[in-house]
């Protein structure tokens, strides 16, 4: 059976990288989970992938919710636990994967090798981690100098602009 050998970048930071292998029967719970336990984060309420074309532009999402009701992306409901590698991955996909608000994060996905799987191993796995991965932790106080306050705030002010402009694009549907 193929396996999916994933490289995890964060845009955020540079030094930091992630790989894991998943079977091509497993799903994009499997891989969000690996993701979760790899580097220690909290249990999310709401994170997706969205596969993307060859300039990063989403085209497909897959969804994954803690709690709540699942909504329609692009009139289907895709939920991670029920869509499988094989059916959204091959050798040129790109993946972007987002997190909550309250633990803001962000990842480029990009697969780089397939090959069988190994008797005796355990999947998904994580192959390596390496770097520092930085996380906006909105539950509890930052405390940073100005610059990087500076840049917070223009992050957080682009994303606001960012989720203004969705909405008005989904308004323009009507």
């Amino acid at each position: 059976m193929p396996v999916f050998h994933f490289k995890i970048i964060s845009p955020e930071s540079e030094d930091f990288s992630l790989e894991i292998e998943v079977k091509e029967n497993q799903t994009f719970e499997n891989l969000y989970t690996s993701i979760c336990d790899c580097l220690d984060l909290k249990s999310k309420v709401f994170a997706s992938f969205n596969i993307c074309n060859d300039t990063w532009d989403k085209t497909e999402t897959t969804i994954w919710l803690n709690k709540g009701s699942a909504k329609s992306v692009k009139g289907k409901v895709l939920l991670m636990k029920s869509c499988k590698m094989r059916d959204f991955v091959d050798k040129d996909v790109k993946i972007i994967f987002e997190s909550d608000f309250l633990q803001t994060t962000s990842f480029q996905i990009q697969v780089i090798d397939i090959y069988p799987a190994k008797q005796k191993v355990d999947y998904p796995f994580c192959v390596r981690k390496e770097g520092d991965l930085i996380l906006h932790d909105f539950n509890n106080e930052i405390i940073m100098d100005e610059k990087g306050a500076d840049e917070l705030k223009d992050s957080l002010l682009k994303d606001f602009e960012n989720l203004l402009e969705d909405e008005f694009d989904e308004l323009d549907d009507f």
